[in-house]
């Protein structure tokens, strides 16, 4: 039993485990104009994170507008909304670079607040997004994803998550007095 849940354990950890991790956390404005807060995380990646891009499919977004970047990062990132062009169809996307001089995002650490509004054309939820990380000197990816949509009680399902795995391992009192 405990091979298992040491199993099912790793294989979690595993699956988490990224070089970089894109959160998200959707605000809901009017109709369909949406906020989203992105929070960038560089679990691994030797180099700094300097510069990444977020890509909004065509036909589910449209009327992409940067709303906030954080301080040390470009606050007019290039934009282009999604459009069509001699039949093909060409996802928006929102690239930010970090300011000449200032710090990229560090192996370990987490940056919050980039915020970009959009309009959600499509029905239901709010798909995830694809990423991209690049070298801010070559162009080339350095690491790529999808955006991990997070809600505001996430913190708390994780503790009870956490507390439901403790007591896998709490060892039991097998004894039975009369």
């Amino acid at each position: 039993m405990k091979n298992i849940a040491l199993g099912i354990i790793l294989l979690m950890v595993s699956a988490l485990a990224k070089a970089s991790l894109i959160e998200r956390q959707l605000s809901h404005q009017s109709n369909n104009r949406w906020v989203a807060e992105y929070r960038l995380t560089n679990n691994s990646l030797s180099a700094d994170i300097e510069e990444f891009s977020l890509y909004y499919d065509f036909g589910l977004f449209d009327n992409l507008q940067l709303v906030a970047a954080p301080d040390g990062w470009d606050d007019n990132p290039f934009i282009d909304n999604p459009f069509q062009n001699s039949g093909f169809e060409f996802d928006g996307i929102v690239d930010f670079l970090v300011d000449v001089g200032a710090a990229g995002i560090a192996s370990g650490e987490t940056l919050g607040g980039f915020m970009v509004s959009f309009d959600w054309l499509g029905q239901g939820e709010v798909a995830d997004q694809a990423f991209e990380i690049l070298d801010p000197a070559t162009f080339s990816i350095i690491d790529s994803g999808t955006t991990l949509q997070v809600s505001v009680a996430e913190p708390a399902m994780m503790l009870l998550y956490l507390l439901g795995l403790i007591a896998l391992f709490v060892p039991r009192n097998s004894r039975h007095y009369p």
